[in-house]
């Protein structure tokens, strides 16, 4: 079930719970999830950096960005802290941004391979041609 309002969210705890619902949300608190062209972004930069003959996959690439450079969350299971890490699809619309400035930043530096930058007049072209290997 996707939880889309604090209405929503309220109604289904009290599904759940006997009691009153025991937070004091905003609708500030709930963050929106990172969008599409922030995804699709991320896969065209992937896909592109497999072109480049570096040796790895497109998802092989998202999995080392997600190893390097996703947020971490800590779950508490039974006593015990576990670290996880925050996939793509999980993120705000602004992890995604720290995210994908991060791949940026290392595909330059690291991997010395500048990747075509969404305010650049010569991306329309760069996505044209990526959009359909996605």
């Amino acid at each position: 079930m996707k939880i889309t309002s604090l209405n929503k969210l309220k109604s289904v705890f009290n599904d759940w719970s006997p009691g009153p619902f025991p937070f004091d949300l905003k609708k500030s608190d709930i963050q929106d999830c990172r969008n599409l062209d922030q995804n699709a972004l991320l896969w065209l930069w992937c896909t592109f950096l497999q072109d480049q003959n570096i040796g790895y996959t497109k998802d092989e690439f998202y999995q080392i960005f997600i190893e390097k450079f996703a947020p971490r969350e800590h779950i508490y299971f039974k006593g015990e802290i576990i670290n996880g890490i925050v996939t793509s699809s999980k993120m705000t619309k602004k992890q995604m941004a720290n995210f994908l400035t991060n791949i940026q930043r290392y595909s330059q530096t690291d991997l010395e391979v500048e990747l075509p930058d969404p305010d650049d007049l010569k991306f329309e072209a760069f996505y044209n041609t990526y959009k359909d290997r996605i």
